[in-house]
């Protein structure tokens, strides 16, 4: 029997919005009970329409977004990020299995995994840098120039500014050992209660539709398209293609020189 609940604690904890989240858990949710799927092919589905969701709003899986400084460190995460950290520390889901139910590589899912726990306590860092009372004049600078939101690369230099202050390390060292526990024992989001209203709203034809677009393979939603576009991969070949393309150059000239 399909988990509702625990489709809509995965969805809603990658699009952080209320509205879509019920939208993709409703597509979800009736995908899954049409299929008798399995608890890891529900989730695989449930990320696929969270995905889906995100991409019909220009948000792809590895978009890193600008957070508020007043905000949720997880808004700090991109798509990815979040779904492997839900699934992870807030559904329990093996590292193994990781990968199959994200449509990823089991090495990329693992990094990515890693990355998110990184950028969660960062982020969260950050945020509490910006909003506390502080002696510290970097500190105190960055809260006046800033402004309401942060990109990745300002979060990370604060928190490097903060290793190396002994006034803002001891916030440093408490965000970091809370943040992940904070994380994981935060209440599970609430099912809208007209969740149940919008499945039986869901006719036969509607349901045809919606499994012909899901395009399961042996129950499972396939990869995402855009999986291919992790900057962090596209930045590494094109270093990679740089050392060659130097490389060439200098043959080039050593054999143009005899």
């Amino acid at each position: 029997m399909t988990n509702a609940a625990q489709i809509y604690e995965l969805v809603s904890s990658i699009v952080l919005d209320r509205e879509i989240a019920s939208i993709a858990s409703v597509d979800a949710i009736s995908i899954s009970e049409a299929s008798e799927a399995t608890v890891g092919q529900s989730l695989s589905i449930a990320r696929a329409e969270a995905w889906r969701q995100l991409r019909a709003r220009n948000v792809f899986p590895h978009d890193i977004p600008v957070f508020e400084v007043f905000g949720d460190p997880v808004a700090a995460l991109s798509p990815a990020e979040r779904t492997l950290l839900a699934l992870s520390l807030r559904l329990k889901i093996e590292d193994e299995n990781l990968a199959t139910i994200v449509g990823m590589k089991r090495k990329d899912a693992i990094s990515t995994l890693k990355e998110a726990r990184r950028q969660l306590a960062r982020s969260a860092i950050a945020m509490t840098l910006m909003t506390n009372e502080t002696r510290c004049p970097v500190t105190q600078t960055a809260q006046q120039s800033v402004g309401a939101t942060l990109k990745r690369s300002q979060a990370l230099h604060l928190v490097s500014h903060a290793a190396e202050c002994s006034i803002c390390v001891p916030v440093l060292r408490t965000v970091d050992r809370q943040i992940v526990a904070d994380y994981v024992q935060a209440r599970a989001a609430e099912m809208p209660s007209d969740i149940a209203s919008r499945l039986q709203q869901i006719d036969q034809q509607a349901l045809a539709t919606l499994e012909k677009r899901a395009a399961l393979k042996s129950g499972w939603a396939p990869p995402d398209q855009n999986l291919s576009q992790d900057p962090r991969a596209l930045l590494k070949r094109a270093a990679l293609l740089g050392v060659i393309s130097a490389a060439c150059v200098s043959v080039g000239l050593v054999l143009a020189a005899r």
